[in-house]
């Protein structure tokens, strides 16, 4: 299973996953609708602590409606291209996540929700899930967040991952410095699931990236991130797992 620093990427994930950083959107004046999309490389693809490939491309595009007093809602895409033959896998799409969600601020809170369907081609949906979420972020010093995240598919029991998340921008002029970390968390039966553990902390992540601004709409962002498993939580082989791993993201607003 998979995926999003806070990114969500963190996915993590984010960006996440680690996940990943875009470029804010470019909304014209006479349209609510944005559009974004991103394309890069990854030395690792790590979610939640756990790596799932080693070189790959990833992908995403998404579109965002600002609905003024109701908030924001997105739909989009990513995709994940395995670039080695590490895992039998050499240039095939290992995962495709479909998600829409919401957000809307409220003075220093913003709250957000969503869902995030997981699709891997390559195991005849054998393993595909659906996540629902919900966030609390805050607009003070580090904007701290948590994220909960509930999977209503293919996991046994009541599997919950939490993720807590801080992270702050430095503007240096030439670029914009992000540096970000985040923690997760699962209950009983997320960590049977994801970890085969019982519940507690289970992993930790930090990233650093810069932002270039190479237009109004294109920025390319190099990024250094650190992942491990830590207390209980194992990966699918029952290993601990400890990366350093860097990448690069082309992003695009339209």
């Amino acid at each position: 299973m998979t995926k999003k620093l806070v990114f969500a990427l963190l996915t993590a994930g984010s960006f996440s996953a680690v996940a990943q950083e875009e470029a804010p959107a470019a909304t014209s004046s006479e349209s609510n609708l944005s559009l974004d999309a991103s394309i890069g490389y990854t030395s690792r693809y790590v979610w939640r602590g756990i790596t799932f490939a080693n070189e790959s491309a990833q992908g995403d595009i998404s579109a965002t409606y600002d609905a003024g007093d109701l908030g924001s809602f997105n739909v989009g895409v990513w995709g994940q291209l395995d670039l080695t033959d590490d895992y039998d896998e050499e240039f095939n799409f290992t995962e495709v996540d479909i998600y829409a969600g919401w957000e809307k601020s409220f003075d220093i809170i913003t709250l957000g929700a969503g869902v995030i369907n997981y699709q891997f081609p390559s195991m005849n949906g054998d393993a595909d899930t659906t996540e629902i979420y919900g966030s609390v972020g805050l607009d003070v010093i580090l904007a701290p967040s948590v994220t909960v995240y509930y999977d209503v598919d293919a996991a046994e029991g009541d599997a919950f991952y939490v993720s807590t998340s801080i992270g702050h921008d430095f503007d240096l002029g030439f670029s914009t410095l992000s540096l970000g970390g985040a923690i997760g968390w699962v209950n009983s039966d997320g960590g049977e699931w994801l970890y085969g553990s019982g519940d507690g902390f289970t992993d930790v992540a930090a990233t650093a990236s810069l932002n270039f601004d190479l237009t109004e709409s294109l920025s390319i962002s190099p990024f250094v991130s650190y992942t491990a498993l830590i207390e209980d939580a194992k990966d699918a082989n029952g290993n601990d797992n400890e990366e350093i791993f860097g990448g690069i993201n082309l992003s695009f607003s339209f």
